[in-house]
């Protein structure tokens, strides 16, 4: 799989005063965006999964397990993400807390065919997952727990905040403990996650940015950081 590089010096933060953001306008202004924002994607999910993927369920697991809930990352922010990105063939990509499985919408929306697997702790959210990527018969969904996974059986994984940070953190050392091949590594929302792997032996920062508006509209309430690892054991 090849990422396109980027120049990381040069990625700054959108400028953000959390003050004006906090105002009544601003969250009026934001919510009106988001309510269209979830009808465009909304339309985007019906055409390839057959129904809208939009609705947040909140996790059953927070306090357990550090789990998160299950927020469908928007078209437009996955656009960002995933720019410059070449899937061969023999990838094989795992989302891990895939929820409803809106990254694999996507990727198959732009032509993705190597395979593709999902896990997902809420076996409810696993199920809407499981319903519409029953057609694709690259994309297969399971419910269960991401650390009893042997993640050597893929080249590619996507962290669309999983976990919350001290999980994320063990969830890392485990990689690093059992990981004996290069493996490429989207994380989103990287502001909170990716000073985890900054500095780290084996850890190659290969894209750095951030979203924040995009077309006129807001795609979150606050900048939202990404990151393109690629980590290699050896």
């Amino acid at each position: 799989m090849v990422v396109e590089k980027m120049d990381i010096r040069s990625v700054s933060a959108p400028k953000f005063s959390e003050k004006l953001y906090r105002s009544w306008f601003m969250r009026k202004l934001v919510g009106l965006s988001w309510w269209f924002m979830n009808r465009l994607d909304g339309r985007r999910d019906k055409k390839i999964c057959g129904f809208s993927l939009a609705k947040y369920v909140p996790s059953k697991f927070r306090q357990s397990m550090g789990a998160t809930g299950s927020q469908a990352t928007r078209y437009w922010i996955l656009e960002d993400i995933f720019q410059g990105a070449q899937f061969s063939e023999d990838d094989r990509v795992i989302d891990i807390g895939c929820g409803k499985a809106r990254v694999f919408a996507y990727l198959t929306e732009q032509g993705v065919r190597c395979h593709m697997h999902g896990v997902e702790l809420n076996e409810e959210v696993a199920s809407i997952a499981q319903k519409w990527c029953g057609k694709y018969p690259n994309i297969s969904i399971s419910s269960g727990d991401a650390f009893q996974i042997d993640y050597n059986d893929y080249s590619v994984l996507l962290l669309g905040r999983p976990f919350e940070l001290p999980m994320l953190g063990r969830f890392i050392k485990k990689l690093e403990q059992e990981l004996t091949r290069p493996v490429t590594i989207f994380i989103w929302s990287d502001q909170e996650t990716g000073e985890t792997l900054d500095g780290r032996a084996g850890w190659t920062l290969n894209r750095r940015g951030w979203v924040f508006r995009k077309r006129g509209l807001w795609v979150s309430r606050s900048p939202q950081r990404y990151s393109v690892w690629r980590y290699d054991p050896t």
